[in-house]
């Protein structure tokens, strides 16, 4: 199955189309982009609410391995499924 591309002379995707397809990849990465924020900014809280221990150097270390555990799993992810 060949891929169609858009010709110079216009016979492609119409404006409108275009602009809605730029505006919901944006979207999706505004959503991804609050979530990691939102994440970074609560993650003082997160290593004191969901780390073992009383150690505060393990806590933050282990926070961020499982951020660093999300994204490269939404790498994978987003590689698989494309």
């Amino acid at each position: 199955m060949a891929l169609a591309m858009p010709s110079a002379s216009g016979n492609g995707h119409d404006l409108k189309t275009q602009a809605r397809v730029i505006f919901i990849g944006s979207l999706g990465n505004l959503v991804a982009g609050y979530h990691c924020d939102t994440d970074a900014a609560f993650a003082r809280y997160f290593a004191q609410a969901f780390s073992p221990g009383s150690n505060p150097v393990a806590q933050p270390i282990h926070v961020a391995s499982l951020f660093a555990c999300g994204f490269i799993a939404r790498l994978i992810g987003g590689w698989l499924l494309g």
